[in-house]
C-alpha cells in the first residue's frame, strides 16, 4: 500500500526520486532530531484501537 511505501521510504537509505521526495526527506530530517523515535507500518486490522481513533 502507499502507506507500507511511506515508512519504507523514511526507513530506507536510498534517495527517494518521485513527486514525494522532497517530503520523504523533510520527515527525515525532523525524525533525526528525536533521541527516541522509529517509524513503522501496522496493518489497519491489526491496529484497531488507532483505526477506531481516526
Amino acid at each position: 500500500s502507499n502507506c507500507k511505501w511511506v515508512v519504507d521510504c523514511v526507513n530506507g537509505s536510498k534517495m527517494v526520486v518521485s513527486k514525494f521526495g522532497s517530503t520523504i526527506r523533510s520527515c527525515k530530517h525532523l525524525l533525526s532530531s528525536f533521541k527516541n523515535c522509529e517509524v513503522n507500518f501496522i496493518f489497519k486490522r491489526i491496529n484497531s484501537v488507532a483505526h477506531n481513533l481516526v
